[in-house]
């Protein structure tokens, strides 16, 4: 389809899924200019919106990386209605959030845990949002600054390359930025838009792990990766204890329910005795 539709585009074809950093480097070693646009499949451009993000990046040099506004393409469980603004700005991740602290301190230790101070609100100015990292689904970022620092790292492969990538931007001294005058219209989801949301969790569940503990150990090293797989071990058989004592519970309601069981006569003969005495 690209050949026939594209025949000037240059197609890179690789025999297996190599997770999204590795191939945005791919094209960012083919690529020429000043700048590179990485853009999700399930997108669609709106008007003069790339040519925007170039003026707005050669008018701010400080900032390093940026990206449009992006609107829901249809009606999206996960995604909110057609037409909405998607939330594409954040506040970096807290370790103690990525950790599970607070909830493994309240739950399993009795603590009473004072909740981490609000992040600071988002700047605006001159028709931009300053963030410390943007969604991944559209990036304009400057190729040289790109090159220098390595790309996007590979030892991601779905999840956090792009908070990994902007908290680079971010460490080089230049700023993240979304362009609420360009858009772009953003489907989500689309290899599993069919899916229910708890199956979509389910089947995503693990590439998020695998990118959560890489994103810890660039950031904190392996103490810090070490800390976080020990809470989410530990959140994880608590929450496997929890559901078996529920499965339990049930059991023995059903049981107690069930017609001729020591339970139920035991019932049936209190409540007589109780309309006896009435």
């Amino acid at each position: 389809m690209v050949r026939a539709n594209f025949p000037a585009a240059m197609l890179v074809e690789n025999q297996c899924n190599i997770g999204y950093a590795a191939a945005a480097n791919q094209g960012a070693r083919l690529a020429s200019g000043r700048y590179l646009l990485l853009l999700n499949p399930d997108t669609v451009v709106e008007d003069d919106a790339i040519e925007r993000l170039a003026a707005f990046m050669d008018a701010h040099p400080e900032i390093g990386i940026c990206a449009p506004q992006n609107r829901n393409g249809e009606d999206h469980e996960l995604f909110g209605e057609q037409g909405a603004v998607q939330n594409n700005y954040f506040h970096f991740p807290s370790f103690q959030g990525l950790a599970g602290l607070g909830t493994v301190a309240r739950r399993h230790l009795g603590l009473s845990v004072v909740a981490p101070p609000e992040p600071p609100p988002f700047v605006e100015r001159d028709g931009s949002i300053l963030a410390d990292w943007l969604r991944g689904c559209t990036l304009f970022v400057r190729s040289g600054l790109y090159r220098r620092l390595g790309g996007m790292d590979e030892g991601f492969f779905l999840y956090l390359e792009d908070t990994d990538l902007c908290r680079r931007v971010r460490q080089a001294g230049l700023h993240c930025a979304v362009v609420t005058d360009a858009t772009i219209v953003h489907y989500g989801g689309a290899s599993y838009r069919e899916e229910s949301v708890p199956r979509i969790k389910t089947m995503l569940a693990p590439h998020f792990l695998r990118s959560k503990y890489h994103y810890v150990r660039q950031e904190r090293g392996r103490i810090g990766e070490c800390s976080v797989r020990l809470t989410d071990l530990i959140l994880g058989l608590s929450g496997l204890l929890r559901r078996k004592e529920s499965a339990t519970s049930r059991m023995r309601i059903a049981e107690s329910l069930r017609p001729g069981s020591r339970s139920t006569v035991r019932h049936r003969m209190a409540l007589a005795r109780s309309i006896a005495h009435s």
